[in-house]
């Protein structure tokens, strides 16, 4: 079994990048909203909020703690920025405060075959599907 202490502070000296790995993410609309027709597209990033200091910027990890309950990663202190492409190519800037983001795994039942042939109960990680 991996140390979780291990894997944290590993995880933990590459927070940097995954900030930057949520920067610039395109949304694509496949079809138009009745809400908001004109909206063409847009883009946004995750960052820390203003004041708070990207460079020491830690999301909470937790592999084995039975306290925080889940199996990934937080983020508080962040916001979202980006801009939303209207008709004629209008762009429009927003922000917006995010109170938490997790990205959360858990165990589902295995489908790979030769897996199931050494271990008929075996189960594999995935990403949780999470709720706004």
């Amino acid at each position: 079994m991996l140390n979780s202490d291990v894997l944290t502070t590993l995880f933990n000296k590459g927070d940097q990048r995954m900030l930057e790995a949520f920067s610039d993410l395109p949304i694509t609309i496949e079809e138009k909203s009745q809400t908001c027709p004109e909206m063409s597209g847009a883009t946004f990033s995750v960052a820390t909020q203003e004041g708070v200091d990207v460079d020491s910027y830690d999301f909470d990890v937790s592999l084995n703690d039975a306290e925080k309950g889940y199996l990934g990663f937080e983020g508080k202190d962040l916001r979202i920025k980006g801009k939303v492409t209207l008709a004629e190519g209008k762009e429009v800037g927003f922000t917006a405060p995010v109170t938490k983001l997790r990205l959360e795994a858990e165990y589902i039942p295995e489908d790979n075959n030769d897996v199931l042939e050494i271990n008929k109960n075996a189960e594999k990680p995935t990403v949780k599907l999470f709720d706004f």
